[in-house]
């Protein structure tokens, strides 16, 4: 048995990938001012700090996996058929055996709540303790078992039918809205407004490129071609977000060398440059310098994972890089193309996508201009909520 934690509520981080350690940190970040009083009653922690020797290596190759599943080719491959197997994995015992580990110890006795964004965390841990899943995602591939999971909490109606399908139980469940990031939710229909004040000045468009934190391959060079296409043919100005590894920060700024990229936000906000590449260590940090430059985006491009609620949520016109990376991203990609919110790219060239969308700005396009989202966006405050009033 394991030591009876005195938290009430662990939340515990994968820190892999971007994903679902943001839908957590927004949570986090809605969750601690209502603690003020009683911070002794959260905890935070990750697999990492959790997990030693053999589990911790285990974890370490799960996060090299992730960044060489977007490489292509066979690794690639052999990527997306595990995720596709994870629950016969996860059954047959060889990733308890090995990253659930020092986590079961960890967490068996324990009384209070743990709060996980990754589904696996999910399944490694319903069985032993309370767990509560933060599912941020509208997609849903249905490819854990999380019949043992106490509180299920889901973005959409629509999320919530394909878990029901699959046999989850509809008393797990919490439908809280997307859960997007709490300083730009807040920001939605101001946003708006803003987009279409520019169009309506004939003010030079922006578009905000974000990159994938696996970094596929085939993603970068879309993201290198189209910039270069945006600004050797004045179309407009460019936000470049790429990631926290330093090495591929310094790699695409050396692919765009010749148009001069800058780090000065307060130049590029200024219109000194046309051109800003920026990245942060931190990936929280770095999630709060994109928000604020979000402000100043008219169009947004990015793979279809978890900023598909910037999408859907804002009304950001989008295009999608190709091919999809992941089994959420498919699913992600046809939801915002059902909602009209999509610039599709014509045989995998992206220059398509973009002059679609620049003859749309220049024309003052009705399509740029979208009417106040039907989806709630406070998905992050209402989770909090909910977790308060447990330990109330």
């Amino acid at each position: 048995m394991g030591k009876n934690l005195p938290e009430q509520v662990s939340a515990l981080y994968t820190d892999i990938g971007r994903g679902h350690p943001n839908y957590l940190d927004s949570v986090l970040r809605m969750l601690r001012p209502k603690l003020e009083d009683t911070p002794e009653k959260l905890a935070v922690t990750s697999v990492f700090k959790e997990s030693h020797g053999f589990s911790r290596m285990a974890w370490k190759m799960v996060a090299r996996m992730y960044r060489a599943g977007g490489r292509g080719g066979l690794v690639s491959r052999f990527y997306n058929n595990l995720r596709k197997n994870r629950k016969s994995s996860v059954q047959s015992g060889m990733i308890v055996k090995y990253l659930g580990r020092d986590l079961r110890r960890k967490y068996t006795g324990y009384d209070g709540v743990v709060l996980v964004a990754h589904p696996l965390l999910a399944q490694l841990l319903s069985d032993i303790c309370r767990v509560w899943y933060v599912h941020g995602e509208i997609a849903w591939p249905v490819e854990f078992d999380l019949m043992r999971t106490e509180k299920i909490f889901v973005p959409l109606e629509i999320t919530q039918d394909r878990m029901l399908a699959a046999g989850l139980m509809s008393a797990q469940f919490e439908i809280t809205g997307l859960v997007l990031e709490p300083e730009i939710a807040s920001k939605n229909n101001e946003l708006r407004e803003n987009r279409s004040r520019r169009i309506e000045a004939g003010r030079e468009p922006t578009f905000a490129f974000f990159t994938s934190g696996a970094y596929p391959r085939y993603h970068q060079e879309q993201i290198i071609s189209a910039i270069g296409h945006i600004l050797t043919g004045r179309l407009g100005r460019v936000i470049l977000s790429a990631g926290c590894d330093h090495r591929m920060v310094n790699w695409m700024k050396g692919k765009l060398a010749e148009f001069n990229p800058e780090a000065d936000i307060e130049k590029f906000n200024r219109n000194e440059s046309k051109l800003i590449v920026f990245g942060l260590p931190e990936r929280e940090n770095l999630t709060l310098l994109e928000l604020s430059l979000l402000e100043t985006a008219d169009i947004i491009i990015m793979a279809a994972h978890e900023r598909i609620n910037w999408t859907v949520g804002l009304g950001f016109p989008t295009i999608l890089l190709t091919p999809d990376f992941g089994s959420f991203a498919p699913l992600n990609r046809e939801f915002a193309r059902e909602h009209g919110l999509l610039y599709d790219i014509s045989n995998d060239d992206i220059r398509s996508g973009l002059d679609r969308f620049v003859q749309d700005y220049r024309a003052r396009s009705k399509r740029l201009i979208f009417e106040t989202t039907k989806f709630g966006l406070e998905g992050a405050s209402r989770i909090s909520d909910i977790i308060v009033k447990e330990l109330n």
